[in-house]
């Protein structure tokens, strides 16, 4: 149980709040529970909400410091300023990615609103006057930041931990994933088989929020029974594209070509572009590369979850097929995904076409040297 969840069972409350982190449905779940422990549904008086980096932080200031009306708190809500996040081109020093390098990357507009946020619409170092301010803030008033990154080396981020209560939000893993899933399940009265359970988080991904819209329907479409089979799995879930892309690679390393020419047809049938199938192969055979580099560097898969950026079923994948495909043999695969585009866009074969060549030529029986 979390921080927050003894707050609002004992319903004593600290006056700020962080959730942050990169798992969005867990951010948007405690927001909501907070919300609803705090302030009646139908109290628009005594609830402010401000959202992006365009926040006006002397009025946040000045809502703050008004007593409630007629009522225990005010809610303060901050969704997504950007206040909390570094500067540009820098790293927490002391966050999980610390040993990360900084990329190009830290020059986007993200880190430009950023900046926007942190020196607020009126008046310079927005940031810093508002953590002096929360030391201040009437105990009447609760002020929630709901944020994606937090720097932790920020003078706001340092206030809220030690003036209230932050939680970060991290993807669970597969493990911790299923014990939830087997939770809400158990909560509609419906207990799923075991091998339900691994079928069923291998097509729908391990995004929180699209496991608990696949489950709803799982739940809607076993109404009246109690058991969740595999076969029921299999008839109501949308299985998602990644997880198509895995078992086309799959087929393709196990030389079954006719399941693979099969698995790219399905794919086309629901829309999917050839190119961007295409794309998605070769991302595929770039990270085999890197998970086997890695690999042979005597990494876990827990570091190279952590240096790639990447979930851990992912790189349990790849690493599964890195038996399949040594880097040599991934490398040049990723050669032939960037002809066989070249060809598309010349115009010399059609994408249709061209991609399911690609797949004949990978697929084919061929003697590997492992």
């Amino acid at each position: 149980m979390s921080r927050i969840d003894d707050d609002i069972k004992s319903g004593s409350f600290s006056k700020v709040y962080l959730i942050y982190g990169e798992e969005a449905y867990l951010r948007r779940y405690y927001r909501y529970r907070l919300q609803k422990a705090l302030i009646p549904a139908d109290d628009t008086i005594n609830f402010n909400i401000y959202s992006g980096n365009d926040i006006n932080w002397d009025e946040v200031m000045e809502q703050a410091s008004t007593l409630p009306f007629f009522a225990e708190h005010r809610l303060i809500v901050i969704n997504g300023s950007g206040i909390l996040k570094g500067g540009r081109g820098k790293a927490s020093s002391d966050s999980a990615d610390s040993d990360t390098e900084s990329t190009e990357g830290d020059k986007s507009e993200a880190d430009d609103a950023a900046q926007k946020a942190t020196s607020g619409k009126k008046g310079g170092g927005a940031a810093d006057r508002l953590a002096d301010f929360l030391k201040t803030m009437p105990s009447e008033t609760v002020m929630v930041f709901i944020e994606e990154e937090a720097d932790k080396r920020k003078k706001l981020f340092k206030t809220i931990r030690d003036e209230g209560v932050m939680m970060e939000c991290v993807h669970p893993d597969r493990a911790a994933l299923s014990r939830w899933a087997v939770r809400r399940f158990d909560k509609a009265k419906r207990q799923i088989q075991n091998g339900a359970m691994n079928e069923f988080l291998d097509r729908v991904g391990e995004d929180m929020e699209n496991v608990a819209n696949e489950m709803e329907k799982l739940i809607d479409y076993t109404e009246g029974r109690d058991v969740i089979t595999a076969e029921d799995v299999k008839a109501i879930t949308t299985e998602q594209i990644e997880g198509q892309i895995f078992k086309l690679m799959d087929a393709i390393a196990e030389e079954d070509q006719d399941r693979a020419l099969a698995l790219y047809h399905d794919l086309c049938a629901v829309r999917a572009q050839p190119l961007f199938i295409l794309a998605m192969l070769a991302r595929q055979f770039n990270f085999l590369m890197q998970v086997g580099g890695l690999k042979d560097l005597g990494y876990d898969t827990q570091t190279i979850t952590r240096k790639l950026s990447l979930r851990d079923f992912q790189v349990r994948n790849y690493l599964k097929q890195t038996g399949f495909f040594p880097q040599p043999v991934a490398r040049a695969a990723l050669r032939e995904c960037v002809r066989i585009e070249e060809d598309i866009k010349q115009g010399r074969m059609s994408d249709r076409t061209g991609v399911e060549l690609l797949i004949v030529m990978l697929s084919k029986k061929k003697k590997r040297k492992h």
